[in-house]
């Protein structure tokens, strides 16, 4: 007959198992902390050699006392501003940007940016302001930002966007503010607008619309300013609108037509 192996005679495994397991969550939370404390400290550097500007807050666990400051909790300070504004960054500067989660606010107002530095935010899902102002970014790139469900604030004024640009805008359903000046979209383009009803700022500055197009904004009823100055729309086209919205001010201002200059005749 077997011999029942003693119950002590278990236990040192059992007790290894505990210890092991011990280990497993005491490193498995260093690295919850850690890691992400580990990839804002490497992208506040690299933005910061790059000319950037960061705004960070403390991301305070409800376990933590409240007499505890938050000078005191540095491993869990996130970014949640970066200001790249006319830097020398390139796309490959923008890989540090993937890990920084808490992003809210994001400047790339004249920096050498393109489709393929856009990639890189694509996972900024709590991104609320974007400036790409003269960009150097296509419609292509724009596909690249319909994963930032949370994004309110948008501006893409001297870039290439026309009208296939704006369809990759449709899922951005929380948008507040869009900013669109000096860029190529017309009247057909504004269709994709209408999937956008939260809408309260919109600016078509310099843009080759109409007042055909504006057919297109009639259902944008939480519009209050409205920009078409330097367009072709006219002071009838004005009118309609602001019957249609009228809580809406709406800025217009016709674009001037200098004559053409006659050709130099031969004597």
């Amino acid at each position: 007959m077997a011999e029942i192996p003693h119950a002590k005679n278990r236990f040192p495994r059992t007790g290894t198992l505990l210890i092991v397991a011990v280990i497993v969550i005491v490193v498995g939370g260093f690295l919850i902390v850690w890691w992400p404390h580990f990839q804002n400290q490497r992208a506040i550097a690299a933005i910061e050699d790059l000319g950037g500007k960061t705004q960070t807050e403390t991301e305070r666990p409800g376990w933590i006392p409240d007499k505890i400051g938050d000078d005191k909790l540095k491993p869990y300070e996130r970014v949640w501003e970066v200001n790249l504004n006319a830097t020398t960054v390139q796309d490959g500067d923008l890989a540090p940007l993937r890990g920084l989660t808490n992003v809210r606010d994001l400047s790339l107002d004249g920096a050498v940016v393109s489709d393929k530095g856009l990639e890189e935010l694509q996972d900024l899902a709590n991104a609320e302001f974007l400036t790409l102002d003269n960009a150097y970014i296509s419609n292509n790139g724009l596909r690249h930002l319909r994963g930032l469900k949370k994004l309110k604030y948008l501006r893409l004024d001297n870039t290439r966007t026309d009208d296939t640009g704006l369809e990759h805008l449709r899922n951005l359903t929380t948008l507040r503010e869009l900013s669109l000046e000096n860029t190529q979209i017309t009247d057909a383009g504004l269709v994709h607008l209408q999937a956008l009803p939260h809408l309260k700022y919109l600016s078509l500055t310099n843009t080759r619309i109409s007042d055909a197009g504006l057919k297109h904004l009639h259902g944008l009823t939480s519009l209050s300013y409205l920009s078409l100055a330097k367009t072709d729309v006219t002071h009838e086209g004005v009118m309609e609108i602001q019957n249609t919205l009228p809580n809406c001010y709406v800025h217009w201002k016709k674009l001037i037509e200098y004559p053409k200059r006659k050709s130099a005749t031969v004597p």
